[in-house]
This record gives structure tokens, C-alpha cells and sequence, in this order.
């Protein structure tokens, strides 16, 4: 059996996770505005690590069959090596430290993540349903054919409404089930409150990732320079943070929802902290 040397730890890295259209591409900019911490475009880091655990997994025979646990262990170990050896680079050309991932699809792949990166520090964003989902029924409309849509849209033809309330109420039950497993490392935070008030929110954020919180970040936000990705395309044409969509879907029909689908939303939404639909605040 070979001894490997594991080599010095470095600081874990930091994970944002969240539904699409959730504001996630705001909170990179924010977050890569710090001098020392690295927001990427969305890497896919949980579909890298899972195809590297794979790779490291089956090019281990020998250790498989005398020693399992060893081998996974072993294979989770040498897929840290490669990513971490990837991002320290990225985040040395750019001078900083730490980095922090948003990629839509670690959603699907947490498990991997918790393998992997057991130390990371996780970030969920949350929106509010309506919001959300109008904002994903707008894509929809002009970009037709999201990887993390497409099921939804399958399982209801003919109402991508109803479609994609259903994709927020799963994605949403699965990020609160994470966040209740990992409370001690995590935080919460609601798309409304980072752009209502940032000053007052953000600085536990920072304190999770083990940086310091600066306001002045908030002023550089727009005039510093950051990596383009997928799906970056709008947030590259605006200059401030912006409260101007908070409410647009509430004026979808939400009271055409099945009754067990209204009920999901009710509760998820009491769960984050929001208003019930059809309450004072919760969309007429």
C-alpha cells in the first residue's frame, strides 16, 4: 500500500449555494471585491470533484479490494490536491488568499462537497418564490433551456409557472436540510436583504469566510474589475445595487397553484422569514 504525504492544509474555501436567479452573480461581485478573496464564474467545482473522485477512485485497484476506506479516503484526499493546487493559483495571480465558489450545479452535488471540502464554509442565498420564479420565466422566454430548469419544465408541460415554483420548493427544501446539518459552518442570506441593507447583513458573511468586513467594498463593487462567466451578461451592464426588483413576480397567479403545491410555498416561505402569500407584504 502507498503512503502518501498530505502535504500542508491550506485555508478551506467558501461556497455560495442557491437556487438559480437568486442574486447569486451580485454576491460574487461583492464577495470578489474584498482584497482577499477570490468569487470566480461558476467553475462547476462539484462536477470537477466528482469526476476527479471517480478518476482517483478507479485508478486505485489494489487499495480498492485490501483496503476500501483507505482508497476513498485516499481518492478524496488527492481530488482536494488537484482543486486546491488549480485555485491557489487562480487566487495568487490575483494577489488574494481565499476563494469562494457559486456554481449553480453544486447543488446537485453536495455530498461530493461534503467529502471533499467537509471544512468549507457555506453561504445559502435564498429569494423570495414569486420573485424567482418570474425572473426564471423571463430567462425562460429569451434563453429557453436551463440544465437546472429543464426537469421541471419536463414534469409540467404547458405551465412553466407551475413548473418552476416546484423547482424552488425542492431546491429550497434541500438547501434548508444542508443548512440544518452544517449550522456551525454556514449562513443565511436572503437576496432582499443583501441589497436593502448590505451594511447590516454582509458582515457576518465576511466573519464566516474569515476575512474582515470593510463598507467601503460596497462603493468598489462596480468600478473593480471581475472575471466574466456564464450568465454575467446583465450584472456587466449596471453600475449600483439595485432594489428595483424586489416584488416584480408578485403579480403572478399564485392562487391558480394546486393546493399541496400553495401549501409547500406557504411554509418554505414562513421557514426563510417572509410574509405568507396573500398577506400584507407577501403578494396581492
Amino acid at each position: 500500500m502507498v503512503i502518501e504525504s498530505s502535504g500542508p492544509r491550506r485555508p478551506p474555501p467558501s461556497f455560495v449555494l442557491c437556487a438559480a436567479r437568486t442574486g447569486s452573480t451580485l454576491l460574487r461581485y461583492v464577495l470578489d471585491t474584498h482584497p482577499k478573496l477570490c468569487a470566480p464564474p461558476e467553475l462547476q467545482i462539484g462536477a470537477l470533484c466528482q469526476q476527479l473522485n471517480l478518476l482517483h477512485s478507479y485508478t486505485v485497484d489494489e487499495e480498492q479490494e485490501l483496503a476500501p476506506d483507505w482508497a476513498a479516503a485516499s481518492a478524496r484526499r488527492r481530488t482536494r490536491r488537484v482543486v486546491d493546487e488549480i485555485m491557489h493559483d487562480y487566487c495568487k495571480r490575483h494577489g488574494k488568499m481565499l476563494w469562494c465558489e457559486k456554481s449553480i450545479g453544486n447543488l446537485q452535488r453536495l455530498h461530493v462537497l461534503d467529502e471533499v471540502y467537509s471544512d468549507a464554509r457555506l453561504v445559502f442565498l435564498h429569494r423570495h418564490c414569486l420573485d424567482m420564479v418570474g425572473s426564471g420565466l423571463e430567462l425562460e422566454l429569451n434563453m429557453p433551456g436551463r440544465p437546472a430548469f429543464e426537469p421541471f419544465i419536463a414534469r409540467y408541460p404547458g405551465d412553466p409557472f407551475a413548473a418552476l415554483v416546484d423547482y424552488w420548493c425542492e431546491t429550497t427544501e434541500r438547501l434548508l436540510a444542508h443548512e440544518k446539518a452544517n449550522a456551525r459552518r454556514s449562513t443565511r442570506l436572503r437576496y432582499e436583504d443583501l441589497v436593502r441593507q448590505p451594511r447590516r447583513v454582509l458582515p457576518r458573511v465576511f466573519d464566516l469566510l474569515d476575512v474582515d468586513w470593510d463598507p467601503a467594498i460596497l462603493d468598489r463593487v462596480f468600478v473593480t474589475h471581475h472575471a466574466r462567466g456564464p450568465g454575467d451578461d446583465k450584472i456587466a451592464r449596471t453600475s449600483r445595487i439595485e432594489t428595483s426588483s424586489i416584488g416584480r413576480g408578485f403579480a403572478l397567479p399564485w392562487q391558480t397553484l394546486a393546493p399541496d403545491s400553495l401549501a409547500r410555498v406557504q411554509s418554505l416561505l414562513g421557514q426563510l422569514g417572509y410574509p405568507r402569500l396573500g398577506a400584507e407584504g407577501g403578494g396581492a
